[in-house]
């Protein structure tokens, strides 16, 4: 379960908090379609009282599980659990096949709860050099996902995922995908 620091609290010792404590909230199984960003009450009780502040739920860029595998007419990768939308570009070595020539054809699903699942093919003949496909979102400009597919990738083969920038590991783990923004500080 990944957690996410909340809030900063910058309280007095009579509350029994250290000041600039991080302290954390666990938030599950948040979907995209809700769009139901808050304010959320975060609430701090101790022996000496309770403080609260209202903060905003952001739901971040990220990517879950990423497939790839290569097939008779060429390399085919699959994002799933995406939010919010991207676009595919391919590479092959260091060379930017997105831009140029290479033919790809890219399709986009909207699944339960909101989740995006992109699957992207290139015609491009079989080559010892892997081709690498790369998630861009739409949100940032920033890569939050890859694969690398190589030769022995084929379609009847296991498929191979690496980890992203925004550490999205693994099938539905969409809770690694918080974020949460203060909108109002204690005084």
């Amino acid at each position: 379960m990944q957690s996410v620091p909340v809030a900063y609290w910058t309280v007095n010792q009579a509350y029994g908090v250290v000041p600039r404590q991080n302290l954390l909230v666990f938030c599950e199984q948040v979907q995209p379609e809700n769009g139901n960003s808050g304010p959320y009450m975060c609430k701090l009780q101790s022996n000496m009282g309770a403080l609260h502040l209202y903060t905003p739920l952001e739901l971040e860029e990220c990517a879950g599980m990423v497939q790839g595998l290569l097939t008779s007419e060429g390399p085919a990768c699959t994002f799933n659990s995406v939010h919010p939308d991207g676009d595919v570009h391919w590479f092959h070595g260091s060379h930017n096949l997105s831009d140029g020539p290479a033919k790809h054809n890219t399709t986009k699903r909207v699944g339960e709860g909101g989740w995006l699942t992109i699957h992207s093919n290139l015609q491009w003949e079989s080559s010892d050099v892997p081709f690498n496909c790369s998630l861009k979102s739409s949100k940032s400009g920033r890569y939050i996902a890859n694969t690398l597919i190589h030769k022995s990738a084929s379609a009847h083969g296991a498929s191979r995922s690496l980890p992203n920038g925004v550490r999205s590991h693994g099938p539905l783990r969409i809770f690694l995908c918080i974020s949460v923004l203060l909108a109002v500080t204690l005084k």
